[in-house]
C-alpha cells in the first residue's frame, strides 16, 4: 500500500521550456527573503513546488516582509527551472532533495497578482507566519533565532551560523530531528489539563486536537510527525492495560508515517529522526545519571557509521553532549523560549528577559566553540557497509562485549576508507567559474590543493545583497570531508583573482592547513593582503619563485614566475609534477606571453594532462605552447553559462587541431584521475 501510494504521488514531469499561467497557493510561514530573492513552498495545481521570485524593488521586498500572508493566493505567470545535479563527489544534491521531498520542481514566478481563496491549512500557515513575524519584530536577533527554531521549527538564513555550531558539536538534532520541543509542549499542555482536574477521557480529545494544531505550528516535518505520534501512542497505551514493547511502538509510528508520507525513508530528516529513535530502543535506562550519560555515548557510537555515510565525520563527544543538552533544552531553553514568545505581547517586561536569554545562549555558544575541534573526519562509507556495522553493533551492545563497539563502528569504517585510497588521486573539483584541484597521495599521507575557487560578486544596492555561504561549502569542503581529509599539507594560491583564492580563509578555518604557498610579492596584492590577515596563525605562509620544489610524496615544481610581482594574471604560479610516468601541469590564469616564457626556460617540457590557463579564454593556451608541450588531455575549469563566454572557440579549435582530448567541468563535472602502479591511469567524472 505504501509503495503504491508513493508511486501515485510522484509529481508529473514538467516542461521547462514553456511558461505556465494559473493559480498558485503560497504557504506564508515558509517564505524566506534573502536580498532580492524570495523562496517559499507552495502548490500549483495541487502539486507541491519550491517557488522563487526575484524582487524588483525595495518597496516590493518590504511588502513581502510585513504582509506575506496577504499574498497566500496568487495568479502567476512563470516557468520551471532546470536544476543541475551536483556533480562533485560527496556534495549535496539539491535536485535529489526536491525529488525525495516530493516537490514537482522549482518554479520561478515572472509576474504575479493577488488572488482569492483559502483553506484550513492556509489559515494555520498564515497564523504561524504572524507568530514568527511577531517574534522577529520584538526580540533581539539572537533570541528570535532560538524562539523561531525551537518554538516554531522555523530556521531562516540568520540561523545558519548557529546551525553550523550545533552541527559540529553533534547536538543539531535537538533543533531539527529529535522533536524534543514537541514532547515538551504537549507534556506542558497535558500538565495544565491535569491541574484542571480533567480525567483521561476528558483530556484525550483536546490533546489530539492540540497535537494536530501543534504539528502545523511547529512546521509539518518528519521529526515533528514522529515525535507527535510517538507521544500520543505512548500516552494512550500508558493509561490502558495494553502493554507493548518499545520496538512495537516504534513500528506503529513507522507504519503511520509511511501511510501519511510514503517517502519518509527517502528523506534524510526522516532517516535521521527514525534512526536515532530506533537506536534508543537498545540503550538501557540507568538510574545512575553518570552511567546513563556514558551509555548515551554508546548511542553516538552506534550512529557513527550512518553519520559517516552522510556527513563523513563523527563528533567524539556527541553522546555526552546530547545527554547534557537534552536537559538544558528541556529545563532551560524551551521554557525560556516559550516565555519570551508570550512576553512579546507584554513589552514592558520583555526587555530584561531578553537580555538574560541572550546572555545564557551566548555562554552556551561560547562553551560549544571548544567542542568543535573534537570532530573525527573519517570519510564516506557506502550505505551497505554502514548498515553492516550498525547491525553488528546492535547485536554486540546487548552482550557483555559492548566495549567492542568503538572497533566495530569507528575503526572498521576508518580501515575501509583507508583501503579504498591506495592510489594517488588528482581531482579537478567543479567550483563553477573558478579553479581548484586536490592532489592526494596514497592513504592521504600528503594532501595538496591548488587554488580554492571562490564566488565573484558584483556591486549591488544594499537591499539586493544576499547572505551566502562560501562557494567551497557546496564543492571543495564536502569533497575533502568525504575523502577523510582533515589536514592539508600544502595550499597553493596561483594568483590573486577571487575565483582562484576567494575561499582560502574558509578552507583554513575548517581544516588544518600547514603551509600556504604564493608567488613572490603576492602580499602587495590588496585582495591577498586582506585574506592573509584572516588566516589562522597556525598556518605558515611562504612566497616562492621558479625552480622551487614543494612536497615529499608528490613533489610539485614551480616553473613560473621568475621574478617578484603582484599576484596578477601575468604572475600566475605554474606548477608541474610527474606521478607514475604521468606528467601534469597547472597554469592558473597565465596569458600567452607567460606561456612562451615558460617554453624558453623549459624547452623540453612535455605534459600529459594540462589545466589550461584562464578557464579557456583566448588570452591563454597559445598554439605554440600546445604544439610544444604536446598534452594528451586538457582540463578546462569553467562555470556553466558563464558571462565571460569561456571557453573561447579559438581555444577549443587550438586544442582540437593538436588532437588534445578536452574535459570541461561545466559538462563533465568533477574530473578525477586515479594513478597507481596497477592501472596507470583511471578517469572518473561527476557525470
Amino acid at each position: 500500500m505504501c509503495f503504491t501510494s508513493y508511486f501515485i504521488q510522484q509529481p508529473p514531469e514538467v516542461d521547462e521550456s514553456r511558461n505556465y499561467e494559473g493559480s498558485l497557493v503560497i504557504y506564508p510561514d515558509s517564505v524566506m527573503i534573502n536580498g532580492d530573492q524570495l523562496m517559499a513552498d507552495g502548490r500549483l495545481d495541487s502539486h507541491l513546488i519550491r517557488l522563487k521570485i526575484t524582487l524588483k524593488s525595495k518597496e516590493e521586498k518590504q511588502k513581502w516582509f510585513t504582509s506575506a500572508h496577504k499574498y497566500s493566493t496568487l495568479k502567476v505567470i512563470g516557468h520551471f527551472q532546470a536544476i543541475d545535479t551536483n556533480d562533485n563527489q560527496h556534495a549535496f544534491d539539491y535536485q535529489r532533495y526536491l525529488q525525495d521531498k516530493n516537490y514537482m520542481g522549482q518554479f520561478e514566478i515572472l509576474k504575479y497578482r493577488q488572488g482569492k481563496g483559502s483553506h484550513l491549512q492556509l489559515i494555520l500557515s498564515e497564523l504561524r507566519y504572524c507568530c514568527i513575524r511577531q517574534v522577529d519584530q520584538t526580540l533581539s536577533k539572537k533570541a528570535s533565532q532560538y524562539v523561531q527554531a525551537l518554538v516554531f521549527g522555523y530556521k531562516n538564513q540568520n540561523f545558519q551560523e548557529v546551525q553550523s555550531l550545533y552541527s559540529l558539536s553533534g547536538v543539531l538534532h535537538l533543533f531539527t530531528i529529535s522533536g524534543t520541543h514537541v514532547v515538551f509542549f504537549l507534556g506542558l499542555f497535558d500538565f495544565l489539563m491535569r491541574r484542571l482536574h480533567l480525567s483521561f477521557h476528558q483530556r484525550i480529545l483536546p490533546l489530539c486536537i492540540g497535537s494536530i494544531s501543534a504539528m502545523f505550528f511547529f512546521g509539518i516535518s518528519m521529526s515533528v510527525l514522529r515525535a507527535t505520534l510517538t507521544y500520543l501512542i505512548s500516552y494512550i497505551l500508558g493509561r490502558t492495560t495494553i502493554n507493548i514493547s518499545r520496538l512495537d511502538r516504534f513500528s506503529l509510528v513507522l507504519i503511520f508515517l509511511m501511510i501519511i508520507f510514503p517517502n519518509t525513508l527517502l528523506v534524510l530528516s526522516g532517516q535521521l529522526s527514525l534512526f536515532v529513535s530506533f537506536l534508543l530502543i537498545f540503550i538501557p535506562k540507568k538510574k545512575n545519571k553518570f552511567k546513563q550519560m556514558m551509555w548515551m555515548q554508546y548511542l553516538s557510537l552506534l550512529s557513527a557509521p550512518f553519520l559517516l555515510s552522510v556527513f563523513y565525520q563523527w563528533p567524539i563527544f556527541g553522546g555526552i553532549l546530547t545527554y547534557l543538552f537534552t536537559i538544558i533544552f528541556s529545563c532551560c531553553l524551551l521554557p525560556f523560549c516559550l516565555l519570551l514568545f508570550i512576553f512579546t505581547f507584554v513589552p514592558p517586561i520583555l526587555l530584561p528577559f531578553n537580555i538574560i536569554f541572550d546572555f545564557i545562549v551566548g555562554m552556551i555558544e561560547y562553551l560549544l566553540q571548544f567542542t568543535i575541534q573534537f570532530n573525527l573526519t573519517i570519510g564516506w562509507i557506502p550505505t551497505w557497509f554502514a548498515l553492516l556495522c550498525i547491525i553488528i553493533g546492535i547485536l554486540v551492545i546487548q552482550t557483555k562485549y559492548h566495549y567492542l563497539l568503538p572497533i566495530i563502528c569507528i575503526i572498521c569504517p576508518f580501515l575501509y576508507v583507508q583501503m579504498t585510497h591506495l592510489s594517488t588521486r588528482v581531482t579537478y573539483v567543479n567550483v563553477g567559474q573558478g579553479a581548484s584541484c586536490v592532489i592526494q597521495s596514497p592513504l592521504n599521507h600528503e594532501v595538496s590543493i591548488i587554488d580554492t575557487g571562490g564566488r565573484v560578486t558584483f556591486n549591488n544596492e544594499l537591499w539586493k545583497k544576499r547572505r551566502t555561504q562560501p562557494n567551497c561549502q557546496y564543492s571543495l569542503v564536502p569533497y575533502l570531508k568525504g575523502e577523510g581529509i582533515s589536514k592539508i599539507d600544502s595550499l597553493f594560491i596561483s594568483h590573486g583573482d577571487t575565483d582562484h583564492m576567494g575561499d582560502v580563509v574558509s578552507i583554513c578555518t575548517q581544516f588544518r592547513v600547514k603551509r600556504i604557498f604564493m608567488t613572490k610579492g603576492a602580499h602587495n596584492n590588496p585582495k591577498i593582503a586582506r585574506q592573509i590577515a584572516k588566516i589562522p596563525k597556525r598556518t605558515q605562509i611562504y612566497e616562492v619563485l621558479a625552480n622551487q620544489v614543494i612536497g615529499q610524496k608528490i613533489p610539485l615544481q614551480v616553473l613560473y614566475p621568475n621574478r617578484s610581482g603582484k599576484a596578477e594574471n601575468k604572475d600566475s604560479m605554474v606548477l608541474y609534477t610527474k606521478i607514475n610516468q604521468i606528467s601534469l601541469l597547472w597554469t592558473g590564469d597565465l596569458p600567452k606571453e607567460g606561456e612562451l616564457e615558460v617554453l624558453r626556460n623549459y624547452p623540453r617540457l612535455k605534459v600529459d594532462i594540462i589545466q589550461v590557463g584562464h578557464h579557456g579564454s583566448r588570452t591563454s593556451t597559445s598554439e605554440a605552447f600546445i604544439r610544444e608541450i604536446k598534452p594528451k588531455i586538457a582540463i578546462i575549469s569553467v562555470g556553466k553559462k558563464n558571462r565571460y563566454g569561456h571557453p573561447h572557440i579559438e581555444t577549443l579549435k587550438t586544442l582540437k587541431k593538436y588532437h588534445v582530448s578536452i574535459r570541461r567541468t561545466d559538462i563533465n563535472g568533477m574530473i578525477q584521475y586515479r594513478l597507481s602502479h596497477f592501472h596507470n591511469i583511471y578517469e572518473f567524472d561527476g557525470k
